[in-house]
């Protein structure tokens, strides 16, 4: 189910900036000068879709841009799926359920 919300949210970004897309249940963070402040910015996104409905966190996308130029390639080797699953979960007290 997420995949086709990914999708669509894809697709609005062809026509508003990725920031216009936020709500609720959508975080959206581009990425950080290194993984410390990605750590700490996507785990504090994590408590606000948790203390809500839960959600979509997308990283990788500038607020401000449109389109596939929003979208920036991953500047940190290390940094994977199971990375932020694993940096969220450090970070939480209670830890954030994915």
């Amino acid at each position: 189910m997420e995949s086709v919300r990914v999708a669509e949210i894809a697709t609005l970004l062809g026509a508003c900036a990725a920031r216009d897309l936020e709500s609720q249940t959508l975080e959206i963070k581009r990425w950080c000068k290194d993984e410390k402040e990605l750590s700490q910015k996507i785990a504090e996104a994590a408590v606000c879709l948790s203390n809500t409905e839960g959600g979509l966190l997308i990283v990788g996308v500038d607020g401000r841009g449109t389109g596939t130029g929003a979208i920036r390639p991953c500047p940190h080797a290390s940094v994977s799926t199971n990375w932020v699953r694993s940096r969220i979960r450090e970070l939480t007290k209670p830890a954030v359920k994915m």
